[in-house]
């Protein structure tokens, strides 16, 4: 992971990642690329989405391959399709914008995903 954040850290080690370095991230860009639907169910941890889900987020945005940053903010460059997520958090915990679909439609606007 450690070559991962290098890779990322300036536009110059971006354009000319070192070996290796962001290979998991292009394996599950090309997964994304290659899904008619996404469809994503998770539970609500502690208020949020579950941390394997933030790495999975983290790894498919990336500046210049799945979005870009413009003056009115980021685009998604990925072809459209349909995004279905469900959540179920606990019955005790309020609805915030973290623990409801949201939180999860802003992440899909992102890749040009629509989410339902």
């Amino acid at each position: 992971m450690a070559d991962y954040a290098v890779a990322l850290s300036t536009p110059a080690t971006l354009a000319a990642p070192p070996k290796v370095s962001l290979d998991v991230a292009e394996a599950l860009i090309r997964e994304v690329e290659a899904a008619d639907v996404i469809v994503i169910g998770t539970p609500m941890h502690n208020f949020t989405i579950p941390s394997v889900l933030e790495a999975w987020i983290d790894q498919t945005l990336r500046d210049g391959r799945t979005m870009k940053s413009t003056p009115a903010g980021k685009v998604g460059m990925l072809r459209d399709r349909p995004v279905l997520s469900a959540s179920l958090p606990a019955a005790s915990l309020p609805v915030t914008e973290q623990t409801n679909p949201i939180f999860l439609r802003r992440i899909c606007s992102r890749h040009s995903a629509r989410s339902g």
